[in-house]
């Protein structure tokens, strides 16, 4: 099956792993259940049996703008970039105020030499505390990085001990009649023209939905079993909404019982929602290819939306 150029999101640069995502730090996870709750009574989304597929798209929507809300009222968004520090923290940034300020008074005059000998030593003593939990921070984070892999994931260390730039922009793509492209968005059509070629991918199509009753029901331990599948950091689509954020949606009474719902009319009709066909698509450089201004020396991923992700995982357990 194809997709059309108008209803994906573009990133015109070679995107790493960590760039993928922003990662919402600080989260107050209180706060956040109270503005949902607060979200779907604003919205007056309804907990009624869903029997269309209008109000199936009708329910998705309202449901991700809801939680949408939450999140920008409860969480601080940090993009995270290749060089981020995964363990910086208010400890450290208030550790190195003082080794600033610190070593800023050392450098001032001083009325005696006693006094100036003083400042130099509370300079050393505040930068030698600075740097000592920058390190135990820093140790504390790789070993808690490596203790989380298992099986062939232990390859991904490579990646941290031999790194390689991945923050290069993409370079102007050559077209077919030899010239180069000249703006982003031609940059973007020649290497969707050469790997996502336009084919009748029947998106528009109209179909006859039955509701067919041999279909099992679901239930809510297979939603619990879905989403417990579902990682917490992997990238989401353009709604932002990660696995970690959608669980602790899933623990607000009010959206549970609405999504359980939404997902329960999903299976029933065999129906995905039209929000959930949105996605993002970055690309990536091959390894070794010696013209990078042609289309296919890249390659396409696809970031689609969570919610879409553990209804997958729930039509395949059916």
């Amino acid at each position: 099956m194809g997709v059309r150029e108008d209803k994906w999101k573009w990133v015109g640069k070679v995107l790493g792993p960590t760039d993928w995502f922003s990662l919402f730090l600080n989260a107050d996870w209180e706060k956040f259940d109270k503005e949902l709750s607060s979200a779907i009574k604003d919205f007056n989304v309804h907990n009624k049996t869903l029997k269309s597929t209008d109000q199936i798209d009708d329910q998705a929507k309202v449901l991700e703008e809801g939680v949408k809300r939450a999140m920008a009222k409860s969480m601080k968004e940090v993009k995270v970039m290749k060089k981020s520090k995964r363990y910086w923290n208010q400890e450290l940034r208030e550790k190195l105020e003082k080794a600033l300020e610190a070593k800023r008074e050392a450098r001032q005059r001083q009325p005696s030499l006693a006094l100036k000998r003083q400042k130099n030593e509370e300079a050393k003593k505040a930068r030698k505390i600075f740097d000592h939990s920058l390190r135990e921070a820093s140790t504390e984070q790789w070993n808690k990085y490596l203790s989380s892999l298992e099986g062939n994931d232990i390859w991904k260390i490579l990646k941290y001990i031999n790194p390689k730039s991945n923050d290069t922009i993409i370079p102007q793509i050559r077209k077919e009649d030899g010239t180069l492209t000249t703006t982003v968005d031609e940059k973007r059509h020649e290497i969707w023209k050469a790997l996502l070629p336009e084919i009748d991918h029947g998106l528009d199509r109209e179909f006859e939905i039955d509701d067919d009753s041999r279909w099992p029901k679901l239930e809510f331990d297979e939603v619990d079993s879905a989403l417990a599948d579902t990682p917490n950091d992997k990238a989401p689509g353009d709604d932002g909404i990660t696995g970690k954020v959608l669980k602790m949606a899933w623990l607000n009474k009010d959206f549970k019982e609405r999504f359980f719902k939404l997902l329960q009319a999903c299976v029933k009709f065999g129906y995905h929602p039209k929000v959930w066909r949105h996605g993002i698509i970055v690309v990536i450089p091959k390894p070794k290819k010696p013209d990078y201004s042609k289309p296919r020396a890249y390659r396409p991923i696809s970031l689609l939306k969570i919610p879409s992700k553990v209804l997958e995982k729930i039509i395949q357990k059916e």
